[in-house]
C-alpha cells in the first residue's frame, strides 16, 4: 500500500444538480476547487427504484438483490411482518470488514445504513452520530463515543421531525442543521488528526435532512405552486455550511492525499404518492369490492393515529424499544387469510407485496398463473391512476422487482413483487385522484403529506476527485456508486474484493 492515503467526503442526498448550480454561482467555493484540480462525473444509483439502499450498495460493492437493505424498515416474509433492517436477520457487511489479511488503517465516521455497531477493525468506526437514517449507534473502540461526548458534547443532530411542517420548524431545522455540521466537521478532523489511517470516510447527513425538508414550502403552504425562495435560500444556506466544513478538513491534510467528495443519490421534489399508498390502495380496494381490507387492530390503530400525537412519546424511548415496536404493530398488519396483495414500507417509489404462498407463510395467491395474472392486474391498476383534472398518469411504468432478480441472488426473497416509479403530477399539485380501471373511483388527495417531506429522492449521485496522479476535466463513461469504494481500494493498491463494482480511471476523463 505504501504511503497512499484516500479521504472520501460524502455529502449525503446532495443532489447533482444543486451542487451544479450552487458551483457555477460561487457558493460552493471547496468543491469547486475541487472540481477544478481534479476529475468529476455523474453516477449511476439504485436511487429511483431503492432510494433506502444506496448506502448499502455502495458499503457492500452489491446490487440491491444481493445485499437486501433497501429501506430501514423491511418486509420480513418468514416472521410475516415488518422489522426494522439488522444484522440479526440479514448478513449483508461493508467491504472493510472483508479484506482479509490487509492491514489497513481505517477512520469511519457516519457512514449511513450500516446494520448493528462498530466492529473491531484497525482504527475508528464512530455510526449513527449525525446520519439522517438511524439503524444503530456506537462506535469502535466502545470508549470513543463517550469520549466525543465529553469533549464535543452530544449529538446535535436532531430527530427527524417526520409529519406536519411549519414555517417555524423549518427555520429551527436550519440552525440545527448548521450546529450538526459544526459538530461533525469539528469530530472529523480531531479524529483524523489523532488517528493514524489510510482509508477515511466522513458522510455529512445535514445534506439528506435539509433536502427532505427544505427543498420547498409546499408542506406548509398548502396545495399550489410551491414558495422555493424561503427555502431555496435555506436549503442552499445547509449545502454551503457543509462546503465550508470541507474546506476547514481540506486544510488539514497533506497534498498527497487523494480526496474524493461524493453523493450516492439526489433529492428533487416529493411526488408524494408513496406517502398516501396505503390509504389510496385501500380506497380502491373498497371501490373494487365494496368491502375495506380488513387490518389487524393495532395497525389500524397507528394508522388512525396523528403523527403529532405519536412523536413526542416516540421521542423518548430508546431505539431499541422503537425498533421492536415496528414489529408488534406490523405482526398482523392485515387478516392475511383475505390479504392477496400489501404495500410495503416504502419512500419515493411505490413497493406492492404479493401474499405469495410457498415464500409467505400465511401465503394464498398460488405462484404461476395466479401470481402472474394478480401482478397484470395490479400494474394496470396503478398505470390507470390519474389527475382528475389534467388527465395525466400519476406512473407510466412498474416494474416487476422480484420476477426479475436472479433466482440466486440470496436477497430475492425481501423485494416488492411491484415497483412503481412515480413520475407524473405530484400530489402536492393534485386536487383528486381517478382510475380508468374503476370509472366510479375518486380519490381526495390531502391538501398536505403524512411525511411532511417536501423533497425526495432522485438518482443525481456524483464524485469529485482530486489528489496525486488523478487527471482533470469531466468523465463521461458511465460509471455507478458501486465503483467507489473499489476505486479508492486499486488506488490503495489493495486486491479486489467480490463485488459487482469495477474501478473508475481517475487518470483522465473517459
Amino acid at each position: 500500500m505504501g504511503g497512499a492515503r484516500v479521504l472520501m467526503l460524502g455529502l449525503d442526498a446532495a443532489d447533482a444538480d444543486v451542487v451544479e448550480r450552487l458551483i457555477s454561482q460561487g457558493r460552493l467555493p471547496n468543491l469547486q476547487r475541487l472540481r477544478l484540480g481534479g476529475v468529476s462525473g455523474r453516477l449511476s444509483s439504485p436511487a429511483s427504484r431503492y432510494a433506502g439502499a444506496v448506502w448499502p450498495t455502495f458499503y457492500t460493492g452489491m446490487e440491491v438483490p444481493w445485499h437486501g437493505v433497501f429501506h430501514n424498515k423491511l418486509w420480513r416474509p418468514d416472521a410475516m411482518r415488518v422489522e426494522v433492517a439488522g444484522e440479526h436477520w440479514i448478513g449483508s457487511r461493508p467491504i472493510w470488514e472483508s479484506l482479509g489479511d490487509e492491514d489497513l488503517q481505517l477512520c469511519l465516521i457516519d457512514v449511513p445504513m450500516v446494520l448493528g455497531p462498530p466492529k473491531p477493525l484497525n482504527g475508528v468506526h464512530l455510526s449513527g452520530w449525525g446520519t439522517h437514517d438511524v439503524l444503530s449507534k456506537g462506535a469502535w473502540p466502545p470508549t470513543l463515543w463517550q469520549q466525543l461526548v465529553e469533549r464535543h458534547g452530544a449529538p446535535i443532530m436532531p430527530p427527524e421531525n417526520f409529519g406536519a411542517q411549519s414555517a417555524r420548524s423549518l427555520q429551527q431545522l436550519s440552525v440545527e442543521l448548521e450546529r450538526a455540521t459544526t459538530q461533525l466537521r469539528d469530530i472529523a478532523i480531531e479524529l483524523l488528526q489523532r488517528e493514524p489511517w489510510q482509508l477515511a470516510c466522513v458522510v455529512f447527513g445535514a445534506t439528506h435532512r435539509a433536502g427532505h425538508y427544505l427543498w420547498d414550502r409546499s408542506q406548509v403552504n398548502g396545495r399550489g405552486a410551491p414558495d422555493t425562495e424561503a427555502t431555496d435560500a435555506a436549503l442552499a444556506d445547509v449545502y454551503q455550511h457543509v462546503d465550508a466544513a470541507i474546506g476547514t478538513i481540506l486544510r488539514s491534510l497533506d497534498r498527497e492525499t487523494l480526496v474524493v467528495a461524493f453523493a450516492v443519490h439526489g433529492m428533487g421534489a416529493n411526488p408524494g404518492w408513496s406517502d398516501l399508498l396505503p390509504d389510496l390502495l385501500a380506497q380502491l380496494e373498497t371501490a373494487r369490492s365494496g368491502e375495506a381490507p380488513k387490518r389487524g387492530l393495532l395497525y389500524a390503530l397507528k394508522q388512525k393515529l396523528p403523527f403529532h400525537w405519536v412523536r413526542p412519546v416516540l421521542r423518548r424511548l430508546p431505539l431499541a424499544v422503537t425498533d421492536r415496536l415496528v414489529s408488534i404493530w406490523s405482526a398482523r398488519m392485515f387478516d392475511w387469510s383475505q390479504t392477496r396483495y400489501f404495500p410495503m414500507p416504502m419512500d419515493e417509489a411505490g413497493y406492492l407485496r404479493i401474499n405469495l404462498r410457498g415464500r409467505e407463510p400465511d401465503g394464498i395467491v398460488n405462484p404461476g398463473d395466479e401470481y402472474d395474472a394478480l401482478c397484470a392486474s395490479l400494474e394496470r391498476l396503478m398505470l390507470s391512476l390519474r389527475d382528475a383534472d389534467t388527465g395525466a398518469p400519476l406512473a407510466t411504468e412498474v416494474h416487476r422487482a422480484y420476477q426479475d432478480a436472479d433466482p440466486q441472488a440470496p436477497y430475492r426473497d425481501l423485494l416488492p413483487d411491484l415497483i412503481v416509479p412515480w413520475n407524473g403530477p405530484p400530489a402536492s399539485s393534485t386536487r383528486h385522484v381517478v382510475a380508468s380501471e374503476l370509472p366510479e373511483f375518486r380519490y381526495r388527495v390531502p391538501q398536505r403529506l403524512p411525511s411532511g417531506r417536501s423533497g425526495n429522492h432522485t438518482d443525481g449521485a456524483w464524485f469529485i476527485a482530486h489528489g496525486p496522479e488523478v487527471g482533470q476535466g469531466r468523465i463521461t463513461t458511465q460509471h455507478a456508486v458501486i465503483d467507489l469504494l473499489p476505486t479508492v481500494l486499486k488506488h490503495l493498491e489493495i486486491a479486489p474484493v467480490p463485488g459487482h463494482g469495477k474501478p473508475i480511471d481517475l487518470r483522465r476523463p473517459g
